[in-house]
């Protein structure tokens, strides 16, 4: 699954990143419509546009939110999270995938802040399957809101305005302390839209945004981009590559003479060598164990899914880090359904080799408490290792 992070850095949209609303995909200058359907055809023109497998994607407005909501201090469960938000909205969020973290605890309001981040149900299983299917490595994908809430550094808080790179929509963002609080479409009646979102800082939040602290990001422009149609997509995708038949020809012909050579040498192992005779010794025969072949895992290979299981901000990122140091570069952030997890537990699907959980539990021992939980994961769970994580030592 993908990671759903945010890097420094915004406005700007570099080489190797793509924008992807509900209509349109933009990339380095150009833009090139898909409507919501198949991403496959348009992500590889931009592999190829770009020259590159690596490929940074931030979701727009219209497929993504960011918002802050509060709850009672010991309430917040994803259940309970779902209520407000769906209140706080007005929006039945069957339509979105929900993810959460703990933010902080303000003990004097007795209240727990959390960021909440919803992405259109069924965009990142799309991104998944046509990334693998082009061998197209997503370093991040990041909903737009909270890219832009990085910006601001400071405890004052800022209101951004940014039009997007597709030219579709205007959004503002509410951030402080490189968090968005809330984001909202301003396209039309901008200046009312503005005077709403800063009544909403102030009485949600307790956020006051001067008119100094107003600010618009650099807009950019949009260049036309050659389409590929579907038709010539599958067509290119069923063509064999230039060259690809030499190659094969070329492997055959080396196998073979490889197979010749082994055989001449087999028999010339087997023939006899005659010896000078000598007088016999015995030996004492003494027999080895045969040695178990080692198995070596590809942890790049398998999906590890963490939870944040003691609600202390940052701690399901902190065993990511620690595993993708480790080779484990398929990993997913969410959050446990309690916050009482002191041990760090593993568990693996039955049929993913134990040693993956040994190494994973390896490369976390020395800062958690870790246990491999005997019970297998259920085969149906989308990924191969689960992590609940407790207290760090």
């Amino acid at each position: 699954m993908i990671v759903l992070k945010a890097e420094e850095g915004c406005c700007t949209i570099e080489d190797r990143m793509i924008y992807i609303t509900g209509s349109k995909v933009w990339a380095e200058g150009g833009q090139i419509e898909w409507g919501g359907g198949d991403l496959g055809f348009v992500l590889r023109q931009i592999k190829n546009k770009l020259q590159t497998a690596q490929i940074r994607v931030v979701l727009g407005f219209d497929v993504s939110r960011v918002l802050v909501v509060s709850l009672p201090v010991g309430e917040v469960t994803k259940e309970k999270v779902t209520g407000v938000v769906e209140e706080v909205l007005g929006e039945d969020l069957t339509v979105y995938n929900l993810e959460w973290k703990l933010l902080r605890t303000d003990k004097k309001a007795n209240l727990q802040l959390v960021e909440v981040i919803l992405v259109r149900s069924g965009l990142l299983e799309n991104l998944r399957f046509v990334a693998e299917e082009n061998q197209v490595e997503l370093t991040a994908v990041d909903p737009v809101a909270k890219v832009i809430g990085t910006k601001v550094k400071t405890t004052e808080p800022e209101l951004l305005v940014w039009k997007e790179p597709t030219g579709e929509k205007i959004i503002g963002v509410v951030a402080s302390e490189g968090v968005a609080y809330w984001v909202e479409d301003v396209t039309n009646e901008r200046e009312e839209k503005i005077r709403q979102l800063r009544m909403i800082a102030e009485q949600r939040y307790d956020l006051r945004i001067k008119d100094e602290q107003v600010k618009t990001l650099e807009n950019l422009e949009t260049v036309e981009v050659k389409e590929e149609t579907r038709e010539e997509f599958v067509q290119k995708k069923e063509q064999t590559p230039p060259g690809l038949k030499r190659y094969v020809i070329m492997a055959v012909v080396i196998v073979a003479i490889g197979v010749a050579m082994l055989g001449i040498w087999m028999k010339t192992m087997n023939k006899p060598v005659q010896t000078p005779v000598q007088s016999p010794q015995v030996t004492e025969a003494v027999s080895s164990p045969t040695p178990s072949p080692e198995v070596t895992i590809k942890p790049e290979s398998y999906t590890v899914r963490i939870l944040n299981g003691t609600g202390v901000a940052g701690g399901a990122k902190k065993v990511a880090d620690l595993l993708t140091a480790g080779g484990f570069t398929k990993v997913e952030l969410g959050n446990a359904e309690t916050y009482d997890h002191t041990v760090t537990e593993i568990s693996v699907k039955e049929e993913v080799s134990a040693q993956v959980g040994e190494q994973i539990q390896s490369l976390l021992s020395s800062d958690y408490q870790v246990e491999i939980v005997s019970a297998p994961l259920d085969e149906k769970v989308n990924y191969d290792v689960l992590v609940v994580t407790g207290t760090a030592k």
